[in-house]
């Protein structure tokens, strides 16, 4: 909240300067905060507000445009307003010059391809993405993982778990611990749907390293797994917890979204 309170000072100190690069950069990183804090719909509204203050014609301004375009694509994404979200990330590739930062936006939009349940338009991407990286980089394994559980949607008949369990060495390999986090929930979700006790273990695994980075949305979605492939005397302990987990962050994030309208108003006001 400080960070988003002194880009909202900044951006009005740069509107007396009439000094418009610095007022879009400020509205694209106080997007940036909102999205990270579940504001989606107070994000759009920074990041829509940030278009008009770049000029496409400067290549300085290129990087700014291309993130803030994906931040309103995200926000979107979230909302599942697909379609602005496609349109958005779109607008994101084209305006990138950075290949990188390119191949993120490609990955987005491959997501909501797959959200829509258009898998093979989701896959033609996944493959592109996958040829851009090299052979045991994190991003590699993140890409492999990405086109594995596309794969494993559009017929869950698809044996992909070598694949996954490739990501997974290079993940290891390199300590990746976000990486590890997302290798063990799609790892426990394949093996549930082959009926394997595997899927119990992997749900474990990313129990372990979702509290290990003390993030509380995967620690949810490891309790749901858990929930799901775990021993009957064990599922009341997990629900207990996953209730009490959920509750406490559906609190937090009103409380986020409350404070970035009040920090608004207080600068506003004064």
């Amino acid at each position: 909240d400080s960070a988003f309170r002194y880009f909202y000072l900044a951006k009005d100190l740069f509107l007396e300067l009439r000094d418009d690069f610095g007022v879009g950069k400020c509205l694209v990183n106080m997007g940036l905060i909102m999205i990270a804090h579940n504001d989606f719909y107070g994000a759009q509204e920074v990041s829509l507000a940030a278009i008009d203050y770049f000029d496409s014609s400067d290549p300085d301004h290129h990087h700014y445009i291309a993130t803030n375009y994906n931040n309103i694509g995200s926000a979107a994404f979230q909302l599942k307003n697909y379609e602005d979200a496609h349109l958005f990330f779109d607008k994101a590739i084209t305006a990138s010059n950075d290949s990188k930062e390119t191949q993120i936006y490609l990955t987005n939009k491959a997501r909501v391809y797959q959200e829509m349940s258009m898998y093979t338009e989701a896959l033609i991407i996944y493959d592109q993405v996958l040829d851009s990286f090299s052979y045991g980089s994190l991003e590699y394994a993140r890409a492999l993982t990405n086109k594995a559980v596309a794969q494993s949607l559009a017929d869950p008949k698809n044996d992909v778990t070598s694949d996954l369990l490739k990501a997974l060495s290079i993940r290891k390999k390199e300590n990746d611990l976000w990486g590890l986090n997302s290798s063990y929930y799609h790892l426990s979700d394949v093996y549930r749907q082959l009926g394997s006790d595997s899927a119990y273990f992997y749900a474990n695994k990313m129990y372990e390293i979702a509290s290990q980075l003390k993030s509380a949305d995967d620690r949810i979605y490891a309790l749901g797994k858990l929930i799901q492939s775990g021993p009957s005397d064990k599922i009341h302990r997990y629900f207990i917890e996953y209730e009490l987990l959920q509750d406490s962050i559906r609190q937090v994030r009103e409380s986020s979204k409350n404070q970035f309208a009040i920090i608004r108003y207080e600068v506003e006001k004064s």
